[in-house]
């Protein structure tokens, strides 16, 4: 009796949530789509482990008392202003993920030598 609700259930709820398709075909992503999708999961990885450092040193400048508040070491130093960096580049593959994407395309594009440069501007 367990196996008969343990196949119908799953099978039953799967049918409610996936409709059957109409036998349309499936039309692939273009390879900017890609890129776009993969620089933006890149600027939020970036971003949401910025999030962490900032409650890391926001943290740490809250215990502080008033007489190390002013005294960070050189290491320290260098890690905020890393997590300032790392802000900025996150915040930038987010918001301009499709000039990111098009430049990458453009670096990757096959070359067309001079022959073929003439003849397309012949037609």
């Amino acid at each position: 009796m367990a196996f008969v609700c343990l196949w119908l259930f799953p099978n039953s709820v799967a049918q409610l949530i996936a409709k059957p398709s109409n036998n349309d075909s499936i039309k692939p992503m273009a390879s900017l789509d890609w890129l776009r999708i993969i620089i933006i999961s890149m600027g939020l990885y970036i971003t949401i482990r910025v999030l962490f450092d900032a409650v890391y040193w926001i943290s740490t400048y809250q215990m502080m008392t008033d007489d190390d508040t002013m005294i960070f070491m050189s290491e320290q130093k260098a890690s905020m202003i890393t997590t300032v960096v790392e802000f900025i580049i996150g915040l930038t593959l987010i918001t301009k993920n499709t000039w990111f994407s098009q430049a990458l395309l453009k670096i990757n594009a096959p070359e067309t030598t001079d022959n073929e440069k003439n003849s397309t501007q012949s037609n």
